[in-house]
């Protein structure tokens, strides 16, 4: 009976996609320069990412790279971005425990060496970054300063964790078992409960904590007091949360959320497979890191529908789109302008009949504002070219 509920499940989020005529098709970014995994992904205005051969940003959605020149052939595990500061961390070629932590305050532009560290993963949220070091110690880290959240004398070690800026959740091993604890005040530990003794992965979002288990995907609303498991049978592999939108990884597909977890739709095509190890959302672009390689897909906007009892009704689809948009509109003439994502108007005209065409297929893919305005009506919206 199990082995029918996987494509049970993806059966019912196939259907799910076609109601809501939402899809995701991830493309695979040439990241030229570099051949190994990508470590950490990050987004500041522009995408970081973290490699074993230096530290590579792109200002246009992936579509070209570009290398930092104090960085150029170090590996590189960590880049994060808090106090209005970009982050990195690098391994010098002759130790193997310790980090350097190098700071940009201009945008990347220009990096500082801070300061040695412990080696280790990093949880950043506006607020600060955590850290759990390679001895399984968990830090603090916010304003320049390192500090402890543990006050008692009893051997812990810690071994995942999540943030957003409303929580922080860690899961570690102490004498009495597992434990999950959590802060919203980023100074003190408070006891949650493990649904499942599986449990690995978190995300946190806003002040709700995702966990994934090998019994499925579970949800806590009260700071893991109490869990919901709202996706029973998905072994969850890889779980991430980036503004707003929800990653779950398993060996047999991506779920995305893009209403806090409301509604999962599929994420997989394009993708190699589907255990994703790094994940950012920025500007309404997605960017997943597996496979050597960086994969970016668009957040999904559903197809514009305006409508006012006084001005009548505006229609535009499909969205996103491969070049071809059908625009709709009951009050002519109207008015049509198109801004690229850096403000500048790439494209005006006119709509003179009840339903036109409007081509694309120039326009490299990216989100694009489209404003149509007529004497009695007037819509301001997204478009999303993905090809």
């Amino acid at each position: 009976m199990k082995k029918l509920l996987f494509p049970i499940l993806f059966l019912v989020l196939s259907f799910v996609d076609s109601i809501y005529g939402q899809s995701i098709l991830w493309h695979k970014l040439s990241l030229s320069g570099s051949q190994y995994d990508p470590q950490d992904l990050a987004y500041d205005g522009k995408l970081y990412a973290a490699m074993q051969d230096g530290l590579f940003w792109s200002s246009d959605s992936g579509n070209t790279w570009n290398t930092t020149k104090e960085f150029e052939h170090e590996a590189v595990y960590n880049v994060f971005s808090i106090d209005s500061s970009d982050y990195a961390t690098t391994i010098p070629h002759y130790v193997t425990d310790v980090f350097v932590l190098s700071r940009s305050k201009d945008h990347g532009h220009t990096w500082d060496s801070l300061q040695w560290i412990s080696t280790g993963n990093f949880y950043p949220t506006t607020r600060g970054c955590g850290q759990i070091d390679w001895t399984g110690d968990f830090y603090w880290f916010s304003q320049g300063t390192w500090y402890s959240l543990d006050t008692s004398f009893s051997p812990l070690w810690y071994y995942n964790a999540a943030a957003s800026d409303d929580l922080l959740v860690a899961l570690r091993n102490a004498r009495s078992g597992k434990q999950l604890v959590t802060t919203t005040d980023f100074k003190t530990w408070n006891n949650g409960v493990i649904p499942d003794s599986s449990m690995w992965y978190l995300a946190v979002d806003g002040k709700t904590i995702w966990a994934g288990a090998t019994s499925g995907l579970y949800r806590s609303n009260d700071g893991g007091i109490q869990w919901e498991l709202v996706m029973p049978n998905y072994p969850v592999k890889s779980l991430f949360s980036s503004h707003n939108v929800l990653a779950a990884g398993s060996d047999s597909g991506v779920l995305l959320s893009f209403d806090h977890g409301k509604r999962w739709i599929s994420g997989n095509q394009g993708l190699p497979r589907f255990q994703i190890k790094e994940f950012v959302v920025g500007d309404g672009v997605m960017y997943a890191g597996l496979d050597s390689t960086i994969y970016r897909a668009f957040v999904p906007t559903v197809s514009v529908s305006h409508e006012d009892s006084r001005t009548g009704r505006i229609n535009l689809y499909p969205n996103p789109t491969s070049g071809l948009i059908t625009l709709k509109c009951s009050s002519l003439p109207a008015s049509i302008v198109i801004i690229n994502p850096v403000g500048n108007i790439i494209m005006t005209t006119m709509l003179t009949e009840p339903s036109e065409q409007l081509d694309l297929h120039e326009l490299p893919s990216g989100i694009y504002v489209i404003k149509i305005g007529s004497s009695n009506e007037s819509y301001l919206g997204k478009i999303v070219v993905d090809r």
